[in-house]
């Protein structure tokens, strides 16, 4: 079957995850603010959220890309390695348009960058290896 409006949706898809993560920071920092460490001023959770946001993009953004990478190629014969390849690359794209356009610099991200992109490739890749249909 062929997807239709091919790029479209996946870079949709790579916009709808920014969302998912952003909605998912900002639910880890009330939880954190109301329930765990209550009582701190705002720039200490604004600060928090600088820190663990990287974080929980890592991890989630793995496990979202790797689910979204495994439905695709479940559904669809063709354009496996391409969704598979702009995944998570149109997110890695729009990740930095977003920093850049925050007024961030490379150097003020590079390694919190790195270490959030890491396991989102490695995610993609892995299932890919296990859900490709192969000719």
């Amino acid at each position: 079957m062929k997807q239709n409006k091919f790029w479209l949706k996946l870079i949709g898809t790579a916009l709808l995850l920014h969302v998912a993560l952003i909605l998912l920071t900002i639910l880890e920092v009330a939880i954190y603010s109301y329930l765990i460490d209550p009582g701190h001023p705002q720039e200490f959770y604004e600060k928090h959220a600088n820190e663990s946001g990287p974080w929980i993009s890592a991890v989630f953004g793995s496990l979202f890309m790797f689910i979204l990478v495994k439905r695709y190629l479940k559904r669809f014969a063709t354009q496996q390695l391409t969704y598979t390849i702009g995944l998570p690359t149109a997110y890695l794209i729009i990740d930095l348009v977003i920093l850049f356009a925050a007024g961030y610099k490379l150097s003020d991200f590079v390694s919190e960058y790195l270490i959030s992109s890491a396991p989102k490739i490695a995610a993609v890749t892995v299932a890919y290896m296990l859900y490709r249909h192969k000719k």
